[in-house]
């Protein structure tokens, strides 16, 4: 699948490794796969010099929780909804790139074996054309067929240490 790994020298904040995180990457077929598939979406996105305006997510969410502890009462609850729903965010692309990385693997399956035998390379492997590639189930289905994932996020989001 896919070889990206982040840095090991930076902070678990900066990388992502909430609690909430880390029990959807043990949980869902390919969880580690599908968080570097994320990582590597996610950091491909960060403003150049001069920027676009987009703030990079995870460490969006490490910011504001290294900005917490010195915010005044009003400010934290803000701030607080604020990393929830980003940690919301994050968790729910990783879900979906595990369901890509598990609809990739189920469409392949699906193409008959006569179409296989004609797209394979000399390296030995398939090149399917897209066109011939169906989805077999959408990203509602699999959330449905794996409903604890919407109870682990509502659940674990706010899993920081507040104090």
């Amino acid at each position: 699948v896919t070889q990206y790994k982040m840095s090991p020298d930076k902070d678990p904040l900066f990388r992502g490794e909430f609690e909430v995180v880390k029990e959807l990457v043990a949980t869902i077929k390919n969880g580690e796969s599908a968080k570097n598939v994320c990582d590597k979406v996610i950091d491909k996105m960060e403003p150049k010099t001069g920027g676009t305006g987009i703030k990079q997510l995870r460490e969006n969410i490490a910011e504001s929780k290294l900005s917490y502890e010195i915010m005044d009462d009003a400010a934290q609850a803000f701030l607080k909804s604020k990393i929830m729903d980003n940690i919301h965010k994050y968790y729910y692309l990783i879900a979906f790139a595990g369901y890509m990385l598990d609809a990739a693997e189920l469409a392949r399956d699906a193409v008959s074996d006569e179409i296989k035998a004609e797209v394979t390379l000399k390296s030995g492997k398939c090149a399917i054309p897209a066109n011939q590639l169906k989805l077999v189930k959408s990203f509602t289905q699999y959330m449905e067929e794996h409903a604890t994932l919407r109870g682990l996020i509502d659940t674990g989001k706010g899993n920081l240490q507040w104090e």
